[in-house]
């Protein structure tokens, strides 16, 4: 039961790493990951954060499910949710 659940937590993070290159790669085309005016052109570097947010939290998920120390875990989900605050924070200040 252990095994299943460590491989559910490795495929959630490896979607999640995939969103977030994608986000970060092709932000017109995949913005609507990201949310409402994710796609505008002066958010777009915005949503480049908010798939560097969405890899670091995908590679949390992924250490998540191995068996070893919690800290570099706790570490990356931490480093993942500033990215997200720093894209919120900065997509709300872009005018349309």
């Amino acid at each position: 039961m252990s095994a299943i659940v460590h491989f559910g937590l490795l495929i959630i993070g490896a979607v999640v790493i995939i969103e977030g290159v994608g986000l970060a790669v092709f932000p017109k085309a995949l913005g609507f990951l990201a949310g409402p005016g994710a796609t505008k052109p002066a958010a777009r570097s915005w949503t480049r954060y908010q798939g560097l947010g969405f890899m670091l939290l995908g590679a949390a998920l992924v250490m998540a499910s191995a068996r070893g120390d919690l800290v570099p875990v706790v570490v990356l989900a931490m480093v993942a949710c500033l990215m997200f605050s720093l894209a919120v924070l900065g997509r709300s200040r872009v005018r349309y």
